[in-house]
């Protein structure tokens, strides 16, 4: 147990005593003036304190303002960054996908270039055999353009002589009188119808002049037609002033005395199957090309354009050709 202090230390002291009273009052106020500095000491500590814990919170709290919206772009950045990788993955995919069709058009484009080397290794074959080829055809060519010459030559000869075989051919008919269209009788008299004919074209002649008169079947012969008459005269002026004076007449068969249906008769000169040929090619040509005369004369064949052209004398069909325009 604790003993209770001595006298010099008691808690009794003599309350009447006034130099007590007045140290104790004076010490309360000097504790009181203590205290008070120390409260302020403390409050005005505290109070910055406060300031400084305020403002500390303060920046704090626009730190973690900060460092939330920092956070908040972060978490945006983030999805735009996942965002951007989706993108860059899809876009892989993609490049994963045309690198693969590159790879086969490659394998593809190979495989081509393999066939168009082959093809131009092989078309580059064909041209050496070409170019042989070519020089043998060119040889040949010409060996050729020798022989069309040669030809075109023969040509020219071979229709020079048909031209002098056919005028001589046409001289040697050149008293004959051609009479078409007369019907055959069993006991005809041809030289009776050559004397009748010359006189119904006012040409008088004797039997004596008439060298032989014959039926002849034309080349062509057509059915029902009869035979035509050919009459050698002892002149060529005989023989035109008969084929002149008969196409002015117009003569039938009626005028020559033969009974039965009345056809026309004509009179000509006796043309070579030739000259036959050119007369009918040339009028109808003539019709097509609106030239107005074709005629024989002394076995030659000529045409006209009209009333004021000059003459033409056809001697073949390329002469027609050239000359008919």
């Amino acid at each position: 147990m604790l003993r209770s202090p001595s006298g010099r230390y008691g808690s009794d002291p003599n309350l009447n005593d006034s130099s007590f009273v007045l140290r104790k009052r004076k010490h309360d106020d000097e504790f009181t003036d203590l205290f008070n500095k120390f409260t302020a000491n403390i409050t005005s500590k505290l109070a910055a304190w406060k300031d400084e814990v305020t403002n500390e919170i303060s920046k704090i709290s626009t730190n973690i303002n900060t460092v939330r919206e920092d956070i908040s772009e972060l978490k945006e950045a983030s999805q735009e960054f996942k965002t951007e990788i989706g993108k860059i993955r899809n876009d892989h995919q993609e490049i994963k996908k045309i690198t693969q069709t590159l790879n086969d058009e490659h394998i593809k484009l190979n495989t081509e270039m393999d066939l168009i080397r082959n093809s131009i290794e092989f078309h580059s074959a064909q041209c050496e055999d070409l170019n042989k080829k070519v020089n043998l055809f060119s040889d040949d060519i010409k060996n050729i353009v020798t022989l069309e010459s040669k030809l075109i030559a023969i040509q020219n000869e071979n229709r020079q002589l048909k031209q002098l075989i056919n005028s001589n051919d046409q001289r040697e008919r050149l008293l004959n009188l051609e009479i078409v269209g007369i019907p055959e009788t069993a006991n005809e008299h041809p030289t009776n119808i050559v004397i009748n004919l010359a006189k119904l074209a006012n040409v008088d002649i004797i039997p004596a002049n008439i060298i032989f008169v014959n039926r002849i079947t034309p080349k062509n012969k057509q059915h029902g037609r009869p035979r035509i008459l050919i009459a050698r005269l002892s002149s060529r002026l005989l023989k035109d002033n008969i084929i002149s004076g008969a196409r002015k007449l117009r003569l039938t068969t009626k005028d020559l005395g033969v009974s039965g249906e009345v056809k026309p008769v004509y009179v000509n000169d006796n043309l070579t199957p030739q000259n036959k040929l050119l007369l009918k090619k040339c009028k109808e040509t003539a019709k097509i090309k609106e030239f107005q005369y074709v005629w024989t004369k002394h076995g030659k064949v000529y045409i006209r354009k009209n009333d004021t052209s000059p003459l033409i004398q056809i001697l073949d069909e390329e002469d027609m050709k050239r000359k008919i325009a």
